[in-house]
């Protein structure tokens, strides 16, 4: 659990640093990597443990990325049609949340 704690808590820093998805998942592996080994895991365990990790904040990441990037097109396109800015802002959220769920669906 501390492996796993460090690993989210490394790859919410990266993200803070504004990071990409590869990047953000190398952090949380490394990190939870060296919790891992610091608790005395053993060695094959540490990076089996640092591929679920990675792996995991590699695809929140990308979630995240995708569901960004559809809401602030969703939100341009809405503006360039003359809606307001509010109403932008409504369809941004509502198109983000279903890319997220989309993607998450597809992931599972």
């Amino acid at each position: 659990q501390a492996a796993r704690a460090a690993g989210k808590a490394a790859a919410v820093a990266a993200k803070g640093f504004g990071a990409k998805a590869t990047d953000i998942a190398e952090a949380a592996g490394h990190a939870a990597r060296e919790a891992a080994r610091a608790a005395g895991a053993p060695e094959e365990l540490s990076y089996e443990l640092a591929a679920d990790v990675a792996g995991q904040a590699a695809i929140d990441a990308l979630v995240e990325e995708s569901a960004t990037v559809a809401g602030q097109a969703a939100a341009a396109a809405a503006t360039e049609a003359g809606a307001s800015k509010a109403q932008s802002v409504l369809l941004a959220a509502s198109v983000a949340g279903k890319v997220a769920m989309l993607a998450a669906r597809s992931i599972a």
